[in-house]
């Protein structure tokens, strides 16, 4: 199951999606980190600047995305799909 934590402080928004962090991260873009585990599978990503990128009044608080599409880069949702 997905977890969410959003810091207002620093506007960052953190998604897990595998328990535990990754071992190695990778810049996205200016604002965006992926994390990989040791197997290269994607197990978070965190967004700084959170309110330009995402529409965080559609996060639910149980944690399910409404539109995923527009929280994660479309690179990411491939690698996620295909598993590489």
């Amino acid at each position: 199951m997905m977890k969410f934590e959003y810091t207002p402080e620093t506007d960052t928004l953190y998604i897990e999606f595998k328990k535990g962090k990754g071992v190695e991260g990778e810049d996205l873009n200016s604002r965006t980190v992926a994390f990989y585990s040791e197997t290269n599978e994607l197990t978070a990503l965190e967004i700084e600047h959170a309110k330009k990128a995402v529409d965080l009044k559609k996060l639910e608080v149980n944690g399910k995305i409404v539109s995923a599409r527009k929280l994660i880069p479309v690179r990411v949702r491939k690698k996620m799909v295909s598993g590489k």
